[in-house]
């Protein structure tokens, strides 16, 4: 009985594990090994898009749509298997001249090391080789409040204690 049982726990374990395994990449057969299909980046864009959407809101769709479009663009047609950090590089400053601020660029490169990932999840590649493209330095965005917000903010704290919205420490 306790073989049984024990017998019992494992299959169940592994089905879970393929369940789970086929809720973040659907189109994963159970099972693959070094004979998988080829998988395009642009076909694993479009995966990673298509999660996206069953999971996240439409905004953060848009977000990852709009930052892996030059990507698909630029490498879908190749085999995410012969990706590599030179690629990654080259990405980086193609990005680069495109006159792109740092932000942007950093946009660009980590929605496509969530792709890899993603990749990674699926089983289609050991690693992300994308891991050690590196960020670029942002600096800080610096703004100065005009005279004219300064005199709203200042009716504005004014018309909020007309109202008695004043907390202890204000009192």
């Amino acid at each position: 009985i306790s073989d049984g049982k024990k017998k019992a726990r494992e299959e169940l374990a592994k089905h879970l594990a393929q369940l789970e395994q086929e809720k973040y990449c659907p189109t994963l057969k159970p099972n693959v090994g070094a004979t998988s299909p080829v998988h395009t980046l642009s076909e694993a864009v479009a995966e990673l898009l298509k999660l996206k959407r069953s999971t996240k809101s439409a905004r953060t769709v848009e977000y990852y749509t709009g930052y892996l479009k030059r990507l698909a663009e630029w490498y879908g047609s190749l085999d995410v298997k012969q990706l590599t950090l030179s690629h990654g590089n080259d990405y980086l400053c193609r990005l680069k001249g495109l006159k792109l601020g740092p932000v942007s660029v950093n946009h660009h490169t980590q929605t496509a090391k969530a792709m890899f990932n993603y990749c990674v999840e699926c089983k289609w590649i050991a690693a992300n080789p994308w891991r050690r493209v590196p960020r670029l330095p942002e600096i800080g965005r610096r703004r100065i409040v005009t005279d004219d917000e300064f005199v709203k903010l200042l009716a504005a704290c004014d018309g909020s204690r007309a109202h008695g919205d004043m907390g202890r420490e204000e009192a």
